[in-house]
This record gives structure tokens, sequence and C-alpha cells, in this order.
């Protein structure tokens, strides 16, 4: 939205304290449950944070335009009872994350927007929207993998395996079969190499889950001859996990 005269007039450090401003009295309507009076504020500062930073494009303005994005959000989804808003606020949070992040972006940042992948992706699916999530997956895949070769661990290897998993359970509701096929097998492929490293009971009973969807998804006629493989892997792991 565009700014209004006064806020053109007033100087960036003045205009950041309005922000401020706004949020407390978003606050105070939200106390004695005026909300439409409290979403009024709180959209007033979403607007003010944005014009600043599309001027300054600062670390600290982006940060407080994320922080308006998360209060708004929180809002919408504990008082108005909008989830549709708060899932678009959700997605303006990761943009804005994502808003200059290249590979010199700190594990932190990258952890950060992981998490917010994470929130976002599991609200679109609530609702239905199996090509947002896809969407958003894709990036998040894409970030996952350069957090990966940034700090080779398990513990960050598991957003590249979450980010397939979202991308597999999107393409098998929506009937993509062979993508669905792609994405678990690269799941199961790599979780039987942590667990013939780690032999962690997690990651076998997580792996179980993998052979199972695997021979779930093979049981149609065009993965007939792919459908063996998958059942004799379920019934070693679980002859192992019985013995």
């Amino acid at each position: 939205m565009a700014e209004t005269s006064m806020q053109v007039n007033m100087s960036l450090d003045e205009r950041r304290k309005k922000i401020d401003a706004y949020i407390e009295k978003a606050k105070y309507f939200v106390s004695i449950s005026h909300f439409d009076e409290a979403e009024k504020f709180y959209l007033k500062a979403v607007r003010v944070s944005e014009n600043i930073y599309r001027k300054t494009y600062l670390e600290n303005d982006k940060n407080k335009v994320i922080q308006c994005y998360v209060q708004i959000s929180d809002f919408c989804e504990t008082y108005s009872k909008r989830i549709d808003l708060a899932t678009l606020w959700y997605q303006k949070i990761v943009v804005t994350l994502e808003d200059s992040f290249e590979s010199y972006a700190s594990a932190n940042e990258y952890h950060l927007l992981m998490e917010w992948y994470l929130k976002t992706i599991d609200l679109l699916k609530s609702q239905g929207n199996e090509k947002k999530a896809i969407l958003f997956s894709i990036r998040m895949r894409k970030r996952a993998v350069i957090l990966y070769k940034k700090t080779k661990t398990n513990e960050d290897l598991k957003y590249v395996i979450l980010s397939r998993l979202f991308l597999a359970e999107g393409f098998e509701k929506m009937k993509h079969s062979g993508k669905a096929y792609f994405h678990y097998r690269y799941i199961a492929l790599t979780m039987e190499k942590l667990y013939e490293e780690t032999k962690e009971e997690g990651i076998k009973y997580d792996l179980l889950e993998m052979y199972q969807r695997l021979c779930k998804l093979t049981q149609k006629s065009i993965f007939k001859v792919l459908h063996r493989k998958w059942k004799m892997k379920s019934l070693l792991l679980k002859e192992e996990q019985q013995s």
C-alpha cells in the first residue's frame, strides 16, 4: 500500500517507532476483545514496516517486517480464526526470509528458514492446498541441500528428507505416482544408509514406514515389477526387528 503524506514526511526512525506504537494498540484492542480494531492496527504496522524495508533493505528492518507478519499471523490463527489469512502471512514470512538469502547465510539463519518452511507447508497441507505445499517443498529442498552441504550433519539431513517426504505425499495425493515413487525411493535409500551407520531404533521404524509406503504405491499395475523388491526389504527389516 502507498504511504500517507504524514508517513512520507516522517523520518525513518519516527516511522520505526510508529510500528511499535501500532503493535501496542493492536495488543490493547485484543485485550478488550475489539478484534476488528486490533486487526486494523496490525495491518498498519505491517504496511509501515514493509515500506521501510523496501527503502532500506537493512537486516534490522527485515526482521521487523517478519516480526509484524508473525504477530498478525498469530492474531489470525488465535482470535479471528482465519486460517486462510494466517497461511498467507506464513508464506510472506518465508518469502521475506528468503529475500537475498544466499549460500553465505549462517547455519542459524538456515535453521530459522527451515522451521518456517515446516510451519508453512504444514498449514498449507491442513487446508488441502497441495499445489502450494509442493511449491514450498521444492523451495525447502533446494535450501535444505545447501544447508546439509555446509554442515554435513544428520540433524540437517532430516530437512532434506522432510522436504522430499512433503513432495512424495503431495504428488501421491495429486495422483502423480511416478513423482511420488521417485521421492519415496530417495528417502528409503537415504535412510538405509543412515540406519547402517547408526543402527538407531527410531530410524529403523521410519525406514520400515517408507518401505510400507513404497509397497502400497507399487501395488499399482505400472509399478508391479518393483513391488516385490520393497516387499522383501520390508519383510527382512521386520524379521530383524523381531529378532
